[in-house]
């Protein structure tokens, strides 16, 4: 029997990718829900949509992101990655719903030398991964039937107006601007399509709930991802090495946040994650 699913956030990145997924899946009957459709914050709102929909499984694919954007404004940051949530799980335990929340490499402090599992102790070092964390721990206090989806720096095509790092360093390429990246950052960058097929995988099979690090496999500097990605798309430009601190933030990035996963893993190697990516969208300089 088919469930229905709704997504929150689905202009977003991620969001983007679950509904290209999703959509075609014969398990699901898909409804997706945009910043323009409704304000996550508002609780009266989010309980009239679910109310008219619905639903058996609710994605949460809403986030503020940004180091300088979360440290600015801290109570905004609060208020959509954490407080909602805790209304959304109410929400679902009362109307026993599925309920999946998406999180971050960010809520590690990025001192481990090699890559994060599930089980691995959380610091996080800044306000948008504190927000995260905090929105965990509302789950979990709250619902037994959910899962937490933790992952890496991802890219990909979306509809809203809201351009990633990949996106931006894209963009420059095109532009024939020469790039300095950090050589001491460490992830598992991966695309966002993958990444959907997983969440897809693990709904409809019904994996255990819990937490899971979904990610391509790999761990990867930034320059050294941004360096492959160039050639993909045919970039001349040059690309200089730096260090993260000379890229001024308001608050500390966590430097080595690569996740793994013996469930979670697209079991896709970055490096053909970024061919299908390029391929996928066309992209060239």
């Amino acid at each position: 029997m088919k469930k229905k699913i709704i997504v929150l956030g689905s202009s977003g990145l991620l969001g983007t990718s679950l509904e290209k997924v999703l959509k075609t899946e014969n398990n699901f009957y898909y409804s997706g829900i945009t910043h323009a459709d409704l304000e996550i914050t508002n609780t009266k709102e989010v309980n009239y949509v679910i109310n008219q929909l619905k639903p058996e499984i609710i994605i949460n694919a809403v986030a503020l992101i940004g180091i300088n954007a979360c440290e600015n404004d801290p109570y905004k940051t609060m208020s959509i990655n954490a407080f909602s949530v805790l209304e959304l799980a109410k929400i679902c335990k009362e109307k026993k719903i599925i309920f999946a929340q998406t999180s971050t490499h960010a809520i590690f402090d990025g001192e481990n030398e090699n890559s994060y599992y599930e089980n691995d102790q959380p610091n996080p070092i800044n306000i948008y991964g504190y927000s995260k964390l905090i929105s965990e721990y509302f789950i979990k206090m709250n619902l037994n039937d959910f899962y937490i989806f933790r992952f890496p720096t991802m890219y990909g095509p979306r509809r809203n107006n809201a351009p990633g790092f990949v996106d931006k360093m894209i963009a420059r390429m095109k532009e024939g601007k020469d790039l300095k990246i950090a050589e001491d950052r460490m992830d598992s960058p991966s695309y966002a399509k993958n990444v959907a097929k997983k969440i897809k995988e693990i709904l409809k099979n019904k994996y255990r709930y819990g937490i899971y690090h979904i990610s391509d496999q790999g761990r990867i500097s930034y320059y050294d991802f941004i360096s492959h990605l160039a050639k993909e798309i045919n970039f001349t430009g040059k690309i200089f090495k730096a260090k993260d601190s000379e890229f001024k933030a308001l608050a500390p990035n966590p430097l080595k946040v690569a996740l793994d996963s013996k469930q979670g893993s697209t079991n896709i190697y970055w490096k053909d994650s970024v061919k299908m990516y390029v391929k996928d969208e066309g992209i060239i300089c």
